[in-house]
């Protein structure tokens, strides 16, 4: 027996559900993870470059977390449908929700943490968006191992050396999204500088304005 063999056969056990549930939240998870990050990098752009609060004020912070909030609450409906939903006893579909969970508590604990401890933590916060996004990833892992769409390359989903090949993408995934918010940063960064560099005239009477706040401070 190769090693193909031993990661794909026909052992491929029947499982409840489908795949497009799992992507979609997949896919939402990973935006809202993504937007996190963006936003954290953001705030921190502010308090390092001063002129750019000019240009993102912190109302547009108020209102994007009002926003989230309000998506947040919906998907913690479907996230306690998605917990309690059947389950078959194979393998791999056990480690793989044994992934899931682990993504969904590292998410909650850094994001506790973040609450309890310290607010406005560039750190805390591009951690917390590193495990939501590594939880949206194994939502997707779930919906393309699990359910195949040519059952003849379906994964074997009793053989224990799979577990082992997961294991090593669960890291890979993680490293992965690391890159991510490194190119996330490099671009958000970019684009504040080019913003500055090559402001339209509302955004020069609002640099104005900000300049004359900040002379007026500096003057009390």
């Amino acid at each position: 027996m190769n090693g193909s063999e031993a990661r794909i056969g026909s052992k491929h056990s029947k499982i409840l559900g489908d795949a497009t549930g799992h992507f979609l939240a997949g896919s939402f998870i990973l935006i809202l993870g993504l937007w996190w990050s963006t936003k954290s990098i953001l705030k921190y752009i502010c308090k390092q470059q001063k002129r750019s609060s000019s240009l993102i004020t912190p109302k547009f912070f108020s209102r994007a977390e009002i926003l989230e909030g309000i998506v947040i609450s919906v998907m913690a409906l479907i996230a306690f449908i998605f917990y309690n939903h059947p389950r078959s006893n194979a393998l791999l579909d056990k480690f793989l929700h044994h992934q899931l969970n682990l993504g969904a508590f590292l998410t909650g604990l850094a994001a506790f943490i973040e609450f309890l401890l310290t607010k406005n933590n560039v750190v805390l916060e591009l951690l917390t968006s590193s495990f939501a996004m590594l939880q949206g990833a194994c939502f997707l892992q779930i919906g393309f191992v699990l359910y195949p769409t040519n059952i003849e390359h379906a994964w074997d989903l009793n053989d224990p050396n799979n577990s082992m090949i997961f294991s090593t993408l669960f890291g890979a995934y993680y490293a992965s999204i690391y890159v991510i918010i490194g190119v996330n940063y490099a671009l958000v960064s970019w684009f504040i500088k080019l913003k500055l560099s090559k402001p339209c005239p509302s955004e020069i009477q609002s640099l104005k304005n900000y300049e004359q706040h900040e002379d007026s401070e500096d003057d009390m």
